[in-house]
């Protein structure tokens, strides 16, 4: 007997930067009631990695300024937590449709486990896959390279 997945109030969140708070930067998912607490884990991870994956680049640009990333809620559902991902990525795509420079490099299971920090540092703009959001994620990382 398969065990049922648990559901759970998952929510959509955009980060943003206050000076321009139409433009969503990073699309994540936390549970209700946890947004404060990822927000200071997305902080803690980039202080303490030193990564310069674009979302640590647009943080630490955003700290140089004087400036910390706000969050905001996009979305809620009840939901499992393999389902959770599949929303997520939806609204990954819509924002980079709708023009959104984001600096999203999940190793989410929906995107294959591509390592979009390795194509954003080698400079590359096109991805030879049969997935458009892998090319519209790559031409994001690229636009976020030429930013910063």
């Amino acid at each position: 007997m398969m065990k049922k997945e648990t559901e759970f109030l998952a929510v959509i969140y955009g980060l943003y930067d206050p000076r321009e708070p139409d433009h969503v930067r990073y699309i994540g998912w936390t549970k209700l009631g946890c947004r404060h607490r990822r927000m200071i884990y997305h902080i803690r991870e980039v202080k303490k990695s030193g990564s310069d994956d674009p979302r640590a680049l647009w943080f630490k640009a955003l700290w140089k300024d004087g400036v910390k990333p706000k969050m905001k809620t996009l979305d809620k559902a009840v939901i499992t937590k393999s389902k959770v991902y599949e929303l997520e990525k939806e609204w990954i795509c819509k924002m980079a449709s709708d023009g959104h420079i984001l600096c999203n490099i999940s190793n989410n299971p929906t995107f294959k486990g591509i390592k979009y920090w390795q194509m954003f540092n080698e400079g590359q703009t096109l991805y030879p896959s049969p997935f458009p959001i892998i090319n519209a994620v790559v031409s994001q990382l690229v636009a976020i390279r030429e930013y910063f």
